[in-house]
This record gives C-alpha cells, structure tokens and sequence, in this order.
C-alpha cells in the first residue's frame, strides 16, 4: 500500500512540474501561457503574428492564465487550475 501510495506521490508531482520545466517558466500559470503563445505561433499564418506572439510570450506573468482558470475551473485552486488548463489546451480550438 506504501508503495503505491508513493507511485501516485511522485506521478502526481510529476505532471504538477512538468509544464514548468519544459516551458522553462517559474510557476504553472506562466507556463499554460507560454504554451498558448507557442501553439498560437504555429497556427500564425504570417510572421506579423508570430513576432507579436513571441512578443507576448515574453511579457507573460500568468495573469491572462490565472483569469481563465478562475472562469473555467472556478472549483480548483489557481495553481491547479493552470496545471489542469495547461494538459485541457488543444491547437485545434485556436483561431488566429
């Protein structure tokens, strides 16, 4: 049972740091933010819209990502919101 107990620990701790060491950001939020820019990047047709997605990417703090968890997971913590927002973003779902 201990060990189990410690698989769930350390699966669940995993994919809660996940999202912040492969966008290299500080905090989940930031990181569901980062994610947003780079898929918004690769539906961009024109490099307009790249450049000021890469622009964005760069002035991001996590506060556009914290308001959507508030209004879509009202029920979960800000911090596990962004990490449940960050797995729910899907590219086919953007419109640029």
């Amino acid at each position: 049972m201990l060990k189990l107990v410690l698989f769930v620990g350390l699966v669940g701790a995993a994919g809660w740091l996940f999202p912040q060491f492969y966008e290299g950001t500080s905090n989940a939020c930031t990181a569901a933010e980062a994610k947003l820019a780079r898929l918004a990047q690769d539906v961009a047709g024109n490099a307009e819209a790249r450049a000021a997605m890469a622009l964005a990417m760069r002035f991001s703090n996590g506060d556009l990502a914290r308001a959507a968890v508030a209004e879509n997971y009202p029920n979960l913590p800000t911090g596990l919101g962004c990490v449940v927002g960050y797995y729910d973003l899907d590219p086919s779902d953007l419109r640029v």
